[in-house]
């Protein structure tokens, strides 16, 4: 228990660092501006005493930072993008080099960098390839084969 708890701490030990920002984007309401970096002062003492941001706080986070006046708060729109961002790119990341790790190891040495690179572009795409059009435009006679 000891060496897994280690483990999360040195896993997680960036997120220590981060808290005072990961805590400013979850509640920009309760955070003192005095505290925060200066370009972010004005926009969050605007933005605490705005009823109508207050009013549009509780549903959702992404929606809230969205609905900020890009002209009046882009200190915190920066933040907040970020911030939302940082665990999506994160986890293509680990994704990635988990992948990277099975394919190149040393039963498959012969794995040129082109071919990991398009082993890994697989492994990473959202996209869903259409492989009976594939197969079908494959499968067309060219001229020069025809009898």
């Amino acid at each position: 228990m000891e060496k897994l708890q280690e483990e999360f701490h040195h896993r997680f030990s960036d997120f220590r660092d981060h808290e005072k920002s990961f805590n400013l984007f979850q509640d920009p309401f309760t955070c003192a501006p005095e505290e925060e970096p200066a370009e972010l002062q004005f926009e969050l003492i605007d933005l605490q005493e705005s009823s109508e941001a207050r009013a549009a706080y509780p549903d959702n986070l992404i929606k809230f930072y969205k609905g900020l006046s890009p002209s009046t708060y882009p200190a915190l729109r920066q933040l907040a993008i970020r911030m939302a961002s940082l665990f999506g790119s994160t986890y293509i990341c680990e994704k990635t080099f988990s992948t990277m790790a099975i394919d190149k190891s040393n039963l498959r040495s012969r794995l040129t960098n082109a071919h990991l690179h398009a082993v890994l572009r697989i492994a990473t795409t959202e996209m869903d390839p259409d492989i009976k059009g594939i197969v079908a435009y494959r499968r067309q006679h060219h001229k020069s084969h025809s009898k």
